[in-house]
């Protein structure tokens, strides 16, 4: 018979938040430029002021010369630099190549019913 460890019960909700840290290191900000009043479509936008200030804006929109958020108005003389999140293709590739797939992998061997 096999002995379980008293802690057992929080290998799965660890697992589960190591792998959405994980999945956040497959995102970066790419630069974008706010062209007559155009934004991307996105959820999210983090902005640069003339400043050096970062705030990180949830569905923004640009409404004449003022960028607003649920969160905040910011004039678009006051933006230094907008920047939409991106999913980073070589750091998903590299993420499910050398983790997602010997965790997958491990799994299988697991359930197996093989020696551990």
């Amino acid at each position: 018979m096999r002995r379980r460890s008293a802690h057992a019960h929080l290998v799965r909700p660890i697992a589960a938040l190591r792998m959405v840290t994980l999945l956040q290191g497959c995102m970066r900000w790419d630069t974008v430029r706010v062209q007559s009043g155009v934004l991307p479509k996105t959820e999210r936008v983090r902005v640069t002021l003339v400043g050096g200030t970062e705030r990180t804006l949830r569905r923004p929109v640009v409404k004449g010369d003022n960028l607003v958020s649920p969160e905040r108005t910011i004039p678009l003389a006051q933006i230094r630099m907008v920047q939409v999140p991106k999913i980073d293709k070589s750091a998903t590739g590299f993420l499910a190549l050398f983790i997602v797939g010997p965790l997958v992998l491990a799994g299988i061997t697991y359930g197996s019913g093989g020696t551990h």
